[in-house]
């Protein structure tokens, strides 16, 4: 893996898709890699699902990418199933406030709350985001509580697929109790 972080911050690094699905990738490794990016200019779309310990690749992304004054080639990033926690929300929220090149985020599994759905939902509504992907168990609260953010002008795609949604889901009041999408 460090071999593949040094690759990534090369200059003549030309690899735009990387997908490191179903591998057992430490924190150290995460780390390399999001501080990697922070060179990178070619890397525009990255899959990194399933990731036991998200906050150990996006806090140092976050910060590779704030170093950066948030201008990176990264575009997409898709981190599938991980487990989103509460300190993957703030991890999250840093990422987006700092990285304004990203326009499509997907994650799934979210064990994350209602206000740090709220927090989350102020970060999308500054974001360049132009879609979100969340998938898996969302519900009415937490759905409630992302609505402001997923009305910002920029956001132009939502899937949320699997997420427990019922009819009460589809309407806001932050949406003037109009439909959500």
């Amino acid at each position: 893996m460090a071999g593949l972080s040094r690759s990534l911050s090369a200059n003549q690094c030309t690899l735009a898709f990387l997908d490191l699905a179903t591998n057992t990738i430490g924190h150290a490794d995460m780390a390399a890699l999001a501080e990697s990016l922070q060179s990178n200019t070619s890397l525009t779309e990255l899959r990194l699902p399933d990731l036991p310990n998200l906050t150990a690749f996006i806090a140092p992304l976050a910060v590779a990418l704030q170093r950066r004054g948030g201008r990176s080639a990264l575009r997409k990033l898709d981190l599938g199933d991980s487990a989103i926690g509460p300190s993957d929300v703030t991890a999250l929220i840093n990422l987006l406030r700092g990285a304004n090149s990203l326009e499509r985020l997907s994650f799934g599994e979210g064990s994350f709350s209602a206000p740090d759905a709220a927090a989350l939902a102020q970060a999308i509504g500054i974001s360049s985001l132009t879609r979100l992907d969340l998938s898996h168990s969302l519900g009415n609260a937490r759905l409630a509580a992302l609505v402001p953010g997923l009305c910002c002008p920029g956001l132009r795609k939502l899937s949320l697929r699997y997420c427990e949604l019922t009819q009460r889901s589809a309407h806001c009041d932050a949406c003037n109790n109009g439909p959500v999408c």
